[in-house]
């Protein structure tokens, strides 16, 4: 019995089978490096936009925290302001009539109690006029 001589063609067909594969790996590598490359260009093009995003951001709260404590004092002058001086020492007669005069002040301070509608009124009032207030505080310490 005598082989068939068809070695060359089955080496010729492993070969271009390993070819084939060698080809395919090639192309998968050079799209892996391109697909590496790109994201780290993405990537540096992001930490580049979050440090532009950021220095601003930096210095816009900085501001905020500048004129929040500027408004704080400005509250605070205006509560000092607002708040009548103490009253004289009186004498024995006057200090009945004195007492009679806070007790009134304190009938008129305690408020009556207020309705859903006036309290979610005070609560929009204060969500509301903050920023108008802020605001407007900035352009008048800029004044």
């Amino acid at each position: 019995m005598t082989c068939p001589n068809t070695c060359l063609e089955v080496g010729a067909s492993a070969r271009e089978k390993l070819v084939a594969l060698a080809s395919a790996q090639k192309q998968g590598l050079e799209q892996r490096q391109r697909l590496v490359s790109h994201a780290a260009q993405t990537s540096q093009q992001w930490r580049t936009e979050l440090d532009s995003i950021a220095a601003p951001l930096a210095a816009q709260e900085a501001a905020l925290a500048d004129l929040t404590a500027k408004k704080d004092t400005a509250e605070a002058d205006a509560a000092t302001q607002a708040t009548p001086p103490p009253a004289e020492t009186t004498q024995p007669e006057e200090q009945g009539s004195t007492q009679q005069q806070e007790q009134a002040a304190q009938a008129e301070e305690v408020p009556a109690e207020e309705t859903d509608e006036e309290r979610g009124r005070r609560i929009a009032r204060q969500w509301t006029n903050d920023v108008r207030d802020s605001v407007l505080l900035l352009f008048a310490l800029t004044d």
